[in-house]
């Protein structure tokens, strides 16, 4: 039986990426306040890895010192097993050790390196496993009911472009109610634009109100990510797709 073919789907993950929305709205909160949310089509096992954080040149050694495994691991901190560990996983990943000058006591190679080469070969092994999960695999086609709807742009003639506003005194401007537009402070952070003194605004000093030119927020709100309740009014509002509003934007 032949398998079915999953190019086409992707995960939720994948799908709030492409659409501007945050990762843990779509995968912690979208699925369960829309009773008609799809189900996946399938799963997929995603292994988890943890790269290794890269180490300096350790200090006070000459970098073409020759040194052994045990003595690379005493050089970086850390245990000879471990470094022991990483090499046997893939000895093909070892530098080619130097010519051989001597013996251990027990009579087997000692094989030296040098340190650079070592430090080298460290910062470049192969990521730790830490695990797996399982992933649900979407229909594009069958979220596209989800999908971000847009409102018309909006335009405030005979506003100063370059004054001072807050995200509350941006509502009453535009005419929505605040929880409107605060709401994408936590759907989509990363979009909103930097407040006048060049902050961010999930990351404010203590004390500090978030203000912003009027023309950045216009810029952001007209391009935001739209609704996923469904239709949108002329006046912002949104509704359930299940009860759509006698009156639709053109």
């Amino acid at each position: 039986m032949d398998e079915p073919d999953t190019d086409h789907l992707i995960t939720l993950a994948q799908w709030a990426e492409r659409h501007g929305f945050s990762e843990s709205y779509v995968l912690r909160q979208l699925p369960y306040i829309n009773p008609d949310f799809p189900e996946p089509e399938t799963t997929r096992t995603l292994r988890r890895y943890q790269r290794p954080d890269p180490i300096d040149d350790p200090p006070d050694h000459d970098p073409e010192t020759p040194t052994t495994l045990t003595g690379f691991a005493r050089i970086i901190g850390v245990s000879a097993h471990l470094v022991a560990q990483t090499r046997d996983k893939d000895p093909g990943l070892l530098p080619t050790p130097l010519p051989v000058t001597g013996r251990s006591t027990r009579g087997r190679l000692a094989h030296h390196y040098r340190l650079a080469d070592l430090v080298h070969w460290w910062n470049n092994r192969p990521p730790i496993t830490r695990g797996s999960v399982q992933v649900g695999l979407y229909d594009p086609d069958k979220l596209r009911p989800f999908e971000p709807r847009r409102n018309q742009p909006v335009e405030l003639p005979g506003h100063d472009p370059d004054s001072e506003v807050t995200l509350g005194r941006f509502a009453t401007l535009i005419g929505v109610n605040r929880s409107t537009v605060s709401q994408y402070k936590r759907k989509t952070p990363d979009a909103l634009p930097d407040t006048i003194e060049g902050y961010r605004p999930d990351r404010l000093p203590p004390h500090t109100r978030a203000k912003f030119r009027l023309k950045d927020l216009l810029d952001w709100w007209n391009n935001r990510p739209g609704s996923v309740a469904g239709y949108r009014s002329r006046t912002g509002g949104t509704s359930s797709p299940r009860h759509a509003p006698s009156t639709d934007v053109d």
